[in-house]
């Protein structure tokens, strides 16, 4: 299926976002989401589908991802759609389209990609605090998937956040912005050398 994203050839399905619209397979599409596969057999107009409030640079990342199983979120990313900011952030972004968009092999790819992401050595920690901004500061997760994979990280180098006067700052103002950060991570930091650390998942 890879072969046929991003062509034109044969699509019978239109996804509008915003003023964009983006043509694709029904096949692809409605194959691995029940949202998409819900929307097509229902009351709506044939071939169409209106996603209002999607970015569109993130539905069509979502695409790719259907059409070829993987997407490598990179910098390029961040430079073509400068209001997702970082790789952290956008991998969150799909990580959610999977679950809004019932693609559960999205969630789970992305979910290790993040993982991946954040336990990376060069990582600069304010990245990893603007994705506990983003995952703590909205609408409570459906299930907690993303909040384990931010505390995992928080425990593989917490012990650099004190050695950083701003860094500690930032950090001490997550805690208070976000209580429910704050009680993970200090549940967290007590299990930290024991066998007893709870199961996040």
């Amino acid at each position: 299926m890879a072969r046929y994203y991003d062509k034109a050839q044969l699509t019978d399905l239109t996804i509008i976002c915003g003023d964009q619209e983006i043509q694709c397979h029904k096949l692809v599409v409605c194959a691995q989401s029940s949202f998409f596969r819900a929307k097509c057999l229902g009351g709506f107009l044939v071939g169409v589908v209106r996603l209002e409030d999607a970015h569109p640079g993130l539905i069509r990342m979502m695409l790719e991802f259907l059409y070829t199983q993987k997407y490598i979120v990179t910098e390029d990313d961040i430079m073509t759609y400068n209001d997702l900011c970082n790789i952290s952030r956008i991998q969150i972004l799909l990580f959610r389209l999977g679950e809004q968009y019932q693609i559960p092999t999205l969630c789970n790819y992305m979910s290790k990609c993040l993982r991946r992401r954040l336990n990376s050595d060069g990582l600069v920690m304010d990245e990893h605090f603007d994705c506990v901004a983003l995952v703590y500061g909205g609408i409570p997760e459906r299930n907690q998937t993303l909040r384990s994979i931010l505390i995992d990280a928080l425990m593989a180098y917490h012990g650099r956040i004190l050695q950083d006067k701003a860094t500690e700052k930032t950090f001490l103002s997550l805690l208070e912005a976000h209580r429910e950060f704050r009680d993970d991570a200090v549940r967290a930091l007590i299990f930290v050398d024991s066998d007893a650390r709870p199961d996040w998942d």
